[in-house]
Protein backbone atom coordinates (compact mmCIF):
# COMPACT_ATOMS: atom_id res chain seq x y z
CA UNK A 1 0.00 0.00 0.00
CA UNK A 2 1.09 3.45 -0.61
CA UNK A 3 2.57 5.49 2.67
CA UNK A 4 1.22 8.91 3.28
CA UNK A 5 4.11 10.48 1.57
CA UNK A 6 4.01 8.42 -0.92
CA UNK A 7 1.40 10.13 -2.04
CA UNK A 8 1.27 13.81 -0.65
CA UNK A 9 2.45 15.01 -4.02
CA UNK A 10 0.21 12.67 -6.61
CA UNK A 11 -2.13 15.23 -7.96
CA UNK A 12 -0.27 16.42 -10.68
CA UNK A 13 -1.91 14.50 -13.07
CA UNK A 14 -5.71 15.30 -13.35
CA UNK A 15 -7.24 12.40 -13.35
CA UNK A 16 -6.90 10.77 -9.56
CA UNK A 17 -9.37 7.89 -7.97
CA UNK A 18 -9.48 6.73 -4.51
CA UNK A 19 -9.55 2.75 -4.57
CA UNK A 20 -11.06 1.93 -0.95
CA UNK A 21 -10.63 -2.17 0.30
CA UNK A 22 -9.15 -3.67 3.15
CA UNK A 23 -7.98 -6.41 0.89
CA UNK A 24 -4.43 -5.24 -0.74
CA UNK A 25 -5.33 -7.93 -3.99
CA UNK A 26 -9.02 -5.73 -5.29
CA UNK A 27 -7.19 -2.69 -4.60
CA UNK A 28 -4.16 -3.65 -6.36
CA UNK A 29 -5.98 -5.39 -9.80
CA UNK A 30 -8.14 -2.34 -9.61
CA UNK A 31 -5.20 0.43 -9.18
CA UNK A 32 -3.69 -1.96 -12.15
CA UNK A 33 -7.08 -1.17 -14.46
CA UNK A 34 -7.31 2.56 -13.50
CA UNK A 35 -3.09 3.31 -14.31
CA UNK A 36 -3.65 1.96 -17.99
CA UNK A 37 -6.85 4.49 -18.28
CA UNK A 38 -4.41 7.33 -17.58
CA UNK A 39 -5.36 7.71 -13.64
CA UNK A 40 -2.97 8.13 -10.99
CA UNK A 41 -4.18 6.13 -7.80
CA UNK A 42 -4.83 6.63 -4.14
CA UNK A 43 -5.18 3.40 -2.04
CA UNK A 44 -6.81 3.85 1.51
CA UNK A 45 -7.56 0.39 3.24
CA UNK A 46 -10.71 1.47 5.53
CA UNK A 47 -13.63 4.06 5.82
CA UNK A 48 -11.64 6.73 8.25
CA UNK A 49 -8.54 6.40 5.81
CA UNK A 50 -10.47 7.39 2.80
CA UNK A 51 -12.14 10.04 4.24
CA UNK A 52 -8.92 12.04 5.29
CA UNK A 53 -7.21 11.09 1.96
CA UNK A 54 -10.15 12.59 0.40
CA UNK A 55 -10.51 15.62 1.89
CA UNK A 56 -6.63 16.19 1.16
CA UNK A 57 -6.54 14.99 -2.47
CA UNK A 58 -9.76 15.26 -3.40
CA UNK A 59 -10.12 12.54 -6.08
CA UNK A 60 -12.03 12.29 -9.39
CA UNK A 61 -13.60 9.18 -8.81
CA UNK A 62 -14.06 6.69 -6.05
CA UNK A 63 -13.73 2.97 -5.45
CA UNK A 64 -15.27 2.11 -2.36
CA UNK A 65 -15.65 -1.21 -0.35
CA UNK A 66 -18.61 -1.65 1.71
CA UNK A 67 -17.30 -3.66 4.75
CA UNK A 68 -14.43 -2.57 6.37
CA UNK A 69 -12.94 -2.30 9.72
CA UNK A 70 -12.21 0.77 11.81
CA UNK A 71 -15.26 2.17 9.49
CA UNK A 72 -17.06 1.42 6.67
CA UNK A 73 -18.07 2.17 2.95
CA UNK A 74 -21.16 3.83 3.78
CA UNK A 75 -20.06 5.76 6.61
CA UNK A 76 -17.19 6.97 4.79
CA UNK A 77 -19.29 7.66 1.48
CA UNK A 78 -21.87 9.99 3.95
CA UNK A 79 -18.71 11.85 5.47
CA UNK A 80 -17.54 12.01 2.25
CA UNK A 81 -20.61 14.06 0.47
CA UNK A 82 -20.78 16.44 2.59
CA UNK A 83 -17.20 17.88 1.81
CA UNK A 84 -18.25 17.35 -1.99
CA UNK A 85 -18.85 21.35 -3.12
CA UNK A 86 -19.42 22.21 -6.66
CA UNK A 87 -17.81 19.06 -9.00
CA UNK A 88 -19.24 15.89 -9.10
CA UNK A 89 -17.28 12.81 -8.06
CA UNK A 90 -19.06 9.97 -8.80
CA UNK A 91 -18.52 6.55 -6.29
CA UNK A 92 -19.01 2.82 -7.36
CA UNK A 93 -19.65 0.77 -4.49
CA UNK A 94 -17.47 -2.72 -4.56
CA UNK A 95 -19.43 -5.15 -2.70
CA UNK A 96 -19.74 -9.09 -2.76
CA UNK A 97 -23.23 -9.58 -1.37
CA UNK A 98 -26.23 -9.81 -3.42
CA UNK A 99 -29.02 -8.55 -0.56
CA UNK A 100 -30.86 -5.78 -2.37
CA UNK A 101 -31.19 -3.89 1.01
CA UNK A 102 -27.65 -3.67 0.79
CA UNK A 103 -27.35 -2.22 -2.70
CA UNK A 104 -30.23 0.11 -2.01
CA UNK A 105 -28.48 1.27 1.33
CA UNK A 106 -25.62 2.01 -1.08
CA UNK A 107 -27.66 4.58 -3.33
CA UNK A 108 -29.07 5.88 -0.19
CA UNK A 109 -25.80 7.19 1.08
CA UNK A 110 -24.88 8.68 -1.93
CA UNK A 111 -23.32 5.97 -4.45
CA UNK A 112 -23.76 6.22 -8.15
CA UNK A 113 -22.98 3.16 -9.03
CA UNK A 114 -22.02 -0.94 -7.73
CA UNK A 115 -20.47 -3.86 -8.42
CA UNK A 116 -20.56 -6.81 -7.29
CA UNK A 117 -16.78 -8.88 -6.12
CA UNK A 118 -15.17 -10.69 -7.68
CA UNK A 119 -14.85 -7.62 -10.21
CA UNK A 120 -15.34 -8.17 -13.73
CA UNK A 121 -13.02 -6.11 -15.83
CA UNK A 122 -14.86 -5.38 -18.80
CA UNK A 123 -17.83 -4.45 -16.65
CA UNK A 124 -16.39 -2.41 -14.44
CA UNK A 125 -14.70 -0.23 -17.68
CA UNK A 126 -18.33 0.04 -18.51
CA UNK A 127 -19.11 1.77 -15.61
CA UNK A 128 -16.21 3.54 -15.46
CA UNK A 129 -16.70 5.19 -19.24
CA UNK A 130 -20.55 5.90 -18.56
CA UNK A 131 -19.76 7.85 -15.11
CA UNK A 132 -17.01 9.73 -16.59
CA UNK A 133 -18.94 10.74 -19.30
CA UNK A 134 -21.59 12.42 -16.77
CA UNK A 135 -19.08 13.73 -14.59
CA UNK A 136 -17.38 15.68 -17.31
CA UNK A 137 -20.78 17.44 -18.19
CA UNK A 138 -21.76 17.99 -14.69
CA UNK A 139 -18.69 19.45 -14.12
CA UNK A 140 -18.93 21.67 -17.42
CA UNK A 141 -22.46 22.93 -15.97
CA UNK A 142 -20.87 23.54 -12.75
CA UNK A 143 -18.09 25.64 -14.34
CA UNK A 144 -20.44 27.70 -16.63
CA UNK A 145 -22.91 28.13 -13.49
CA UNK A 146 -20.14 29.47 -11.46
CA UNK A 147 -19.47 31.69 -14.55
CA UNK A 148 -22.76 33.12 -14.59
CA UNK A 149 -22.81 33.44 -11.02
CA UNK A 150 -19.61 35.66 -11.29
CA UNK A 151 -20.91 37.64 -14.11
CA UNK A 152 -24.28 38.41 -12.17
CA UNK A 153 -22.33 39.63 -9.29
CA UNK A 154 -20.27 41.85 -11.51
CA UNK A 155 -23.41 43.10 -13.24
CA UNK A 156 -25.56 43.82 -10.28
CA UNK A 157 -22.56 45.40 -8.96
CA UNK A 158 -22.11 47.97 -12.03
CA UNK A 159 -26.15 48.55 -11.80
CA UNK A 160 -26.20 49.55 -8.47
CA UNK A 161 -23.04 51.86 -9.30
CA UNK A 162 -25.35 53.04 -12.30
CA UNK A 163 -28.01 53.33 -10.36
CA UNK A 164 -26.49 55.43 -7.65
CA UNK A 165 -25.32 57.55 -10.39
CA UNK A 166 -28.55 58.20 -11.74
CA UNK A 167 -29.96 59.08 -8.62
CA UNK A 168 -27.54 61.35 -7.56
CA UNK A 169 -27.92 62.86 -10.64
CA UNK A 170 -31.64 63.60 -10.91
CA UNK A 171 -33.54 63.59 -7.59
CA UNK A 172 -31.55 66.30 -5.86
CA UNK A 173 -32.63 68.88 -8.68
CA UNK A 174 -36.00 68.06 -8.01
CA UNK A 175 -37.72 71.00 -5.15
CA UNK A 176 -40.63 68.95 -4.02
CA UNK A 177 -43.00 71.63 -2.38
CA UNK A 178 -45.83 70.42 0.89
CA UNK A 179 -48.91 68.90 -1.22
CA UNK A 180 -46.52 66.64 -3.54
CA UNK A 181 -46.95 62.80 -2.67
CA UNK A 182 -44.65 60.56 -5.00
CA UNK A 183 -44.74 56.57 -5.34
CA UNK A 184 -42.07 55.22 -7.58
CA UNK A 185 -41.88 51.40 -7.65
CA UNK A 186 -39.13 50.19 -10.05
CA UNK A 187 -39.81 46.67 -12.30
CA UNK A 188 -36.01 46.59 -12.28
CA UNK A 189 -33.09 47.58 -10.57
CA UNK A 190 -33.62 50.93 -12.89
CA UNK A 191 -36.49 52.75 -13.76
CA UNK A 192 -38.14 54.07 -16.76
CA UNK A 193 -40.10 56.09 -15.10
CA UNK A 194 -38.87 59.92 -13.48
CA UNK A 195 -40.64 62.33 -11.68
CA UNK A 196 -39.10 65.74 -12.15
CA UNK A 197 -40.49 68.93 -10.16
CA UNK A 198 -39.76 72.45 -8.82
CA UNK A 199 -40.23 76.35 -9.08
CA UNK A 200 -39.84 78.27 -12.79
CA UNK A 201 -38.75 81.38 -12.46
CA UNK A 202 -41.14 83.16 -14.03
CA UNK A 203 -43.42 82.82 -10.73
CA UNK A 204 -45.32 79.55 -11.31
CA UNK A 205 -44.43 75.66 -10.45
CA UNK A 206 -43.42 72.95 -13.12
CA UNK A 207 -43.95 68.87 -12.50
CA UNK A 208 -43.32 66.38 -15.23
CA UNK A 209 -43.99 62.62 -14.83
CA UNK A 210 -42.20 61.00 -17.88
CA UNK A 211 -41.90 57.38 -18.99
CA UNK A 212 -39.59 56.62 -21.32
CA UNK A 213 -40.37 53.08 -23.53
CA UNK A 214 -39.51 49.43 -21.48
CA UNK A 215 -37.73 49.93 -18.20
CA UNK A 216 -34.25 49.16 -16.84
CA UNK A 217 -30.47 50.83 -17.81
CA UNK A 218 -31.48 51.77 -21.80
CA UNK A 219 -34.93 53.32 -20.33
CA UNK A 220 -32.86 55.29 -17.31
CA UNK A 221 -29.73 56.36 -19.29
CA UNK A 222 -32.07 59.01 -21.25
CA UNK A 223 -33.34 60.21 -18.19
CA UNK A 224 -30.30 62.44 -17.38
CA UNK A 225 -30.05 64.66 -20.38
CA UNK A 226 -33.96 64.87 -20.02
CA UNK A 227 -33.51 65.81 -16.16
CA UNK A 228 -30.63 68.71 -17.45
CA UNK A 229 -32.93 70.24 -20.19
CA UNK A 230 -36.37 70.15 -17.69
CA UNK A 231 -34.07 71.83 -14.71
CA UNK A 232 -32.00 74.69 -16.96
CA UNK A 233 -35.53 75.61 -18.61
CA UNK A 234 -37.32 76.42 -15.42
CA UNK A 235 -34.50 78.44 -13.86
CA UNK A 236 -34.30 80.65 -16.85
CA UNK A 237 -38.11 81.07 -16.54
CA UNK A 238 -38.86 79.47 -20.16
CA UNK A 239 -41.89 78.39 -20.35
CA UNK A 240 -43.97 74.99 -20.90
CA UNK A 241 -44.00 74.79 -24.46
CA UNK A 242 -40.25 75.68 -25.06
CA UNK A 243 -39.50 73.43 -22.64
CA UNK A 244 -41.38 70.84 -24.24
CA UNK A 245 -39.38 71.41 -27.57
CA UNK A 246 -35.86 71.58 -25.87
CA UNK A 247 -36.58 67.76 -24.79
CA UNK A 248 -38.42 66.84 -28.05
CA UNK A 249 -35.37 68.16 -29.62
CA UNK A 250 -32.74 66.32 -27.45
CA UNK A 251 -34.81 62.86 -27.59
CA UNK A 252 -35.06 62.79 -31.45
CA UNK A 253 -31.16 62.91 -31.69
CA UNK A 254 -30.81 60.31 -28.68
CA UNK A 255 -33.48 57.99 -29.09
CA UNK A 256 -34.01 54.81 -31.68
CA UNK A 257 -37.38 54.98 -34.71
CA UNK A 258 -38.54 52.78 -32.08
CA UNK A 259 -38.30 54.43 -28.77
CA UNK A 260 -40.37 57.42 -27.73
CA UNK A 261 -41.16 59.02 -23.79
CA UNK A 262 -44.65 59.24 -22.64
CA UNK A 263 -45.15 62.30 -20.37
CA UNK A 264 -47.29 64.97 -18.35
CA UNK A 265 -46.35 67.78 -17.73
CA UNK A 266 -48.02 70.48 -15.62
CA UNK A 267 -47.40 73.94 -14.54
CA UNK A 268 -49.18 75.29 -11.64
CA UNK A 269 -49.62 79.40 -11.64
CA UNK A 270 -49.89 80.22 -8.44
CA UNK A 271 -51.20 83.59 -9.26
CA UNK A 272 -54.14 83.03 -11.49
CA UNK A 273 -54.73 79.34 -9.98
CA UNK A 274 -54.02 78.10 -13.31
CA UNK A 275 -53.27 74.49 -14.28
CA UNK A 276 -51.47 74.24 -17.71
CA UNK A 277 -51.86 70.67 -18.85
CA UNK A 278 -49.76 69.09 -21.33
CA UNK A 279 -49.97 65.10 -21.87
CA UNK A 280 -48.52 62.88 -24.80
CA UNK A 281 -49.14 59.16 -24.24
CA UNK A 282 -50.25 58.98 -20.84
CA UNK A 283 -53.02 57.61 -19.02
CA UNK A 284 -56.17 60.24 -17.87
CA UNK A 285 -54.69 63.24 -15.72
CA UNK A 286 -57.28 62.71 -12.48
CA UNK A 287 -58.57 66.01 -10.86
CA UNK A 288 -60.79 65.80 -7.87
CA UNK A 289 -62.98 68.67 -7.48
CA UNK A 290 -66.40 68.82 -4.65
CA UNK A 291 -65.94 65.06 -4.50
CA UNK A 292 -66.01 64.27 -8.25
CA UNK A 293 -63.31 62.89 -10.21
CA UNK A 294 -62.48 64.73 -14.02
CA UNK A 295 -60.83 62.86 -16.72
CA UNK A 296 -58.35 64.75 -18.63
CA UNK A 297 -57.02 63.07 -21.84
CA UNK A 298 -53.69 63.66 -23.05
CA UNK A 299 -53.80 64.38 -26.48
CA UNK A 300 -50.51 64.98 -27.57
CA UNK A 301 -48.16 62.76 -28.85
CA UNK A 302 -44.84 60.95 -27.22
CA UNK A 303 -41.87 63.23 -27.35
CA UNK A 304 -39.07 62.03 -29.17
CA UNK A 305 -40.98 60.60 -32.51
CA UNK A 306 -41.51 63.90 -34.63
CA UNK A 307 -39.07 66.76 -34.71
CA UNK A 308 -41.63 69.52 -35.71
CA UNK A 309 -44.22 69.65 -33.26
CA UNK A 310 -46.76 72.28 -32.41
CA UNK A 311 -47.32 71.41 -28.32
CA UNK A 312 -49.95 74.24 -28.12
CA UNK A 313 -52.51 72.57 -29.72
CA UNK A 314 -52.69 69.79 -27.39
CA UNK A 315 -52.49 72.25 -24.13
CA UNK A 316 -55.56 72.29 -21.46
CA UNK A 317 -55.88 75.29 -18.97
CA UNK A 318 -57.98 74.66 -16.12
CA UNK A 319 -58.94 77.36 -13.14
CA UNK A 320 -58.30 75.26 -10.04
CA UNK A 321 -60.27 76.97 -6.72
CA UNK A 322 -57.24 75.63 -4.28
CA UNK A 323 -59.30 72.38 -2.81
CA UNK A 324 -58.27 70.10 -5.74
CA UNK A 325 -56.57 67.32 -5.62
CA UNK A 326 -54.63 66.06 -8.90
CA UNK A 327 -53.59 62.09 -9.88
CA UNK A 328 -50.83 61.30 -12.26
CA UNK A 329 -50.08 57.88 -12.87
CA UNK A 330 -48.15 55.80 -15.69
CA UNK A 331 -49.61 53.10 -17.50
CA UNK A 332 -47.57 50.46 -15.16
CA UNK A 333 -49.70 51.30 -12.41
CA UNK A 334 -53.42 51.19 -14.73
CA UNK A 335 -52.03 47.82 -16.50
CA UNK A 336 -50.36 45.95 -13.71
CA UNK A 337 -51.86 42.65 -14.53
CA UNK A 338 -53.02 40.22 -11.41
CA UNK A 339 -52.41 36.42 -11.07
CA UNK A 340 -55.11 35.61 -13.79
CA UNK A 341 -53.59 38.52 -16.40
CA UNK A 342 -56.51 40.79 -15.52
CA UNK A 343 -55.70 44.55 -15.60
CA UNK A 344 -55.49 46.32 -12.38
CA UNK A 345 -57.73 49.67 -14.83
CA UNK A 346 -60.65 47.06 -15.72
CA UNK A 347 -60.69 45.62 -11.72
CA UNK A 348 -62.79 45.85 -8.43
CA UNK A 349 -59.69 46.77 -7.46
CA UNK A 350 -59.34 49.96 -9.19
CA UNK A 351 -62.87 51.02 -8.48
CA UNK A 352 -62.13 50.77 -5.07
CA UNK A 353 -58.87 52.18 -5.36
CA UNK A 354 -60.70 55.50 -7.26
CA UNK A 355 -63.65 55.29 -4.03
CA UNK A 356 -60.99 55.30 -1.38
CA UNK A 357 -58.81 58.28 -2.72
CA UNK A 358 -61.96 60.01 -3.61
CA UNK A 359 -62.88 60.10 0.26
CA UNK A 360 -59.66 59.71 1.46
CA UNK A 361 -60.42 56.75 3.98
CA UNK A 362 -56.47 55.57 3.56
CA UNK A 363 -53.26 57.62 3.42
CA UNK A 364 -52.26 58.17 -0.17
CA UNK A 365 -49.13 55.53 0.53
CA UNK A 366 -51.10 53.00 1.71
CA UNK A 367 -53.65 53.20 -0.73
CA UNK A 368 -51.18 52.83 -3.54
CA UNK A 369 -49.14 49.54 -1.75
CA UNK A 370 -52.71 48.31 -0.68
CA UNK A 371 -53.70 48.45 -4.27
CA UNK A 372 -51.07 47.09 -5.78
CA UNK A 373 -50.76 44.17 -3.49
CA UNK A 374 -54.60 42.99 -3.44
CA UNK A 375 -54.30 43.21 -7.41
CA UNK A 376 -50.98 41.45 -8.47
CA UNK A 377 -50.57 39.36 -5.06
CA UNK A 378 -47.67 37.14 -5.65
CA UNK A 379 -47.30 37.94 -9.54
CA UNK A 380 -44.06 40.38 -9.49
CA UNK A 381 -44.80 43.32 -11.76
CA UNK A 382 -43.68 43.65 -15.03
CA UNK A 383 -43.36 47.19 -15.76
CA UNK A 384 -42.41 50.30 -13.55
CA UNK A 385 -45.03 51.79 -11.70
CA UNK A 386 -45.28 55.84 -10.71
CA UNK A 387 -48.67 57.57 -8.55
CA UNK A 388 -47.95 60.92 -8.46
CA UNK A 389 -50.65 62.98 -6.20
CA UNK A 390 -51.23 67.12 -5.91
CA UNK A 391 -52.90 68.37 -3.29
CA UNK A 392 -53.53 72.09 -3.91
CA UNK A 393 -54.36 73.33 -0.89
CA UNK A 394 -51.06 72.56 0.43
CA UNK A 395 -49.88 74.89 -2.43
Amino acid sequence: MNTPNSQKNILHNSKVALVVDDEKIHRHIIKSFLNKLGYEVIEACNGLESVNLFIKHLPDFIFMDVMMPIMDGLEASLIIKTHITGKFTPIIFLTASDDPSEIQRCIEVGGDDFLKKPINIKLLNTRIRALERTRDLYNKLYSQHCELIKYIDTDKENQLIAHNILQNAILPRNSIRPGIKSILKPASTFSGDIFLCGPVANGSYRLMLVDFTGHGLAAAMVSIPVSEIFHAMRLKGKNQIETLIEINKKLCQLLPDDRFMASTMIDISLDNKNLTIWSGGMPHCLILSNQSIIKLAGKGLPLGILESYDFSNDQVIYHYTGNERVLLVSDGFLELQSENNELLLSSDVYNHFLYDWQHSNVSFEELIEISINLHAKNKPQDDDISVIELNLSLF
